[in-house]
This record gives structure tokens, sequence and C-alpha cells, in this order.
């Protein structure tokens, strides 16, 4: 009875914390609601636990923002170029933690690519906006 319990109540913030971040849980998305928060749901076969990240939506967000450096990186490494990215990735947080890779970056070959854009001034140019626009969070049960 104590294990129901305290299940239940698990479930219950993980809702929370879903509608309040996304604007829906994901049982009320599933069930037809339309989210509005700034962050997603994301799905939990998407979830890579040894890297801590939602693969489906690294591959979006670079693909979306990116797509000129994932090209050229494809074209010298196009059996692992995946692989290449991750690899690289794992490695730099490992030694130089995940704030640094934020803030500066991912070097892979020929190519760097930006793991987030920060947040604009009130007078920074419209690709700064959107750029910032571009950045996918998630919420991962």
């Amino acid at each position: 009875m104590n294990v129901a319990v305290s299940n239940t109540k698990e479930i219950a913030l993980e809702q929370a914390v879903e509608r309040r971040l996304c604007g829906a849980s994901s049982e009320e998305l599933a069930a037809g609601a339309i989210a509005s928060g700034p962050f997603r749901i994301g799905q939990p076969a998407d979830f890579d636990a040894t890297l801590a990240l939602d693969r489906a939506k690294f591959w979006e967000f670079l693909e979306t923002t990116q797509s000129k450096d994932l090209d050229k990186l494809k074209q010298h490494n196009p059996a692992d170029w995946q692989a290449k990215i991750t690899g690289q990735l794992d490695k730099l947080i490992k030694s130089k933690g995940l704030l640094h890779v934020l803030k500066k970056g991912l070097p892979v070959d020929n190519a760097h690519f930006h793991l987030m854009y920060p947040a604009p001034l009130a007078s920074s140019a419209q690709k700064v906006h959107d750029n910032f626009a571009a950045n996918i969070w998630s919420v991962t049960r």
C-alpha cells in the first residue's frame, strides 16, 4: 500500500512539472490537449540515458539551425557522422563539463556546433532572436 501511494505522488509530481513547463502533461497531450509552454514532452524511446540526451530533438535542432556544418561533417564522415558528434560531445562534457560545452559549442573535425543559443537582449538583431527561438527544450519521463 505504501508503494502505491508513493507511486501515485510521484506520478502527480511528474504531471505537475510537465504541465508547468509544457502547458500540459504527457497524458493530457495524448488525450488531445494543446501544449502552450516553452518545453516539449520527450519520448522515453528517444532518450539516451548514457548521454542524458534526447537524440531525436538533438538531431532536429542541429538539422534546423546548423545544417551547413552538419552537411560538411556528413560529407567527410558519411557512415559515422552521428557517432562522431555524440562521441565528441561525451568526451568534452566529461573533460570540460556541460556548462562549458553549452557556452562554447562543440567542435567536430571541420565543423563547429552551437548546442544552445543564449537569450537575446531587446536590442539584439533579429537573427539572434530567431536563433534563441530555435532552441528545443524538452522534458522526458
